[in-house]
């Protein structure tokens, strides 16, 4: 049973989920009656939280957990000033394209929207207690995921043709990919979106080093085939209370073997 059909079983028409720009938020009719006794914040819950938006790997539902988190606590969240991206082919700054900070404050208390991770701009706009934290899919059922979302939209995509595009483009994947590997979202985008080198994949040194880098950096990597329990893992490092991490699956799809 989901999240939404338990919470629907326990609070009946006190329950309902409404959709908020690109996050979808528990109504605020749910904390009216919730179904559990409302928890007091931990004094020692985390605040200060770099989640790194992954493509196609259950990140916006995790980016909904953290919006509504920051909603609540009346939180800082670096968001773009327009789309729903802060980078996407390129590390760099971000407060020239950031909604700006309200007078008198110095840093973002979140940041979960997309980015190309770089640790030393994200540690321009954030403070120095933050908390690093990303989430990984198995890779081959991430590439079919972002192959059958991007297909409308992107132009290297939607160049392949045939009745089985998927094997079409498995045949010879170096014609159809962009020149510039970072504008590629099938092509180890979650080695990107980490911030790897995309002309450095095969060197196997570098991959080795640049993970163990990853591995002091991140205090928590989710795995999207363990969701819920790396829910579990995130709220306990956190320190949040449950109600705070309570979810609705976000941009879920069905993969159509012939996309």
């Amino acid at each position: 049973m989901q999240t939404n059909d338990v919470l629907q079983k326990a609070c009946g028409d006190h329950y309902c989920c409404q959709p908020h720009h690109s996050l979808v938020l528990l109504s605020p009719r749910l904390y009216v009656r919730p179904p559990w006794p409302r928890e007091t914040p931990d004094k020692d819950e985390v605040r200060h939280v770099f989640f790194l938006k992954v493509h196609k790997a259950a990140s916006t539902t995790v980016m909904g957990i953290m919006f509504r988190f920051a909603l609540d606590r009346k939180l800082d969240v670096l968001v773009p000033r327009e789309g729903n991206f802060l980078s996407e082919t390129r590390q760099k700054s971000w407060t020239s394209i950031g909604v700006p900070l309200p007078k008198g404050r110095t840093r973002y208390d979140i940041l979960c929207n997309h980015v190309v991770f770089h640790e030393k701009s994200i540690m321009e706009v954030m403070y120095s207690d933050v908390k690093f934290l990303a989430i990984v899919r198995y890779p081959f059922n991430q590439f079919l995921s972002a192959f059958q979302f991007f297909r409308p939209g992107w132009k290297y995509l939607r160049m392949i043709s045939g009745p089985n595009p998927l094997a079409t483009y498995f045949q010879n994947p170096d014609l159809y990919e962009p020149p510039n590997p970072r504008e590629s979202f099938t092509n180890n985008r979650m080695s990107v979106d980490f911030g790897m080198d995309p002309s450095r994949l095969e060197d196997r040194d570098y991959v080795r080093k640049y993970i163990g880098y990853l591995g002091k950096v991140f205090d928590l990597v989710l795995v999207m085939e363990l969701f819920d329990e790396s829910v579990i893992a995130m709220r306990r490092l956190l320190q949040w209370r449950l109600q705070d991490v309570v979810y609705i699956p976000v941009n879920t799809q069905r993969h159509n073997i012939f996309l």
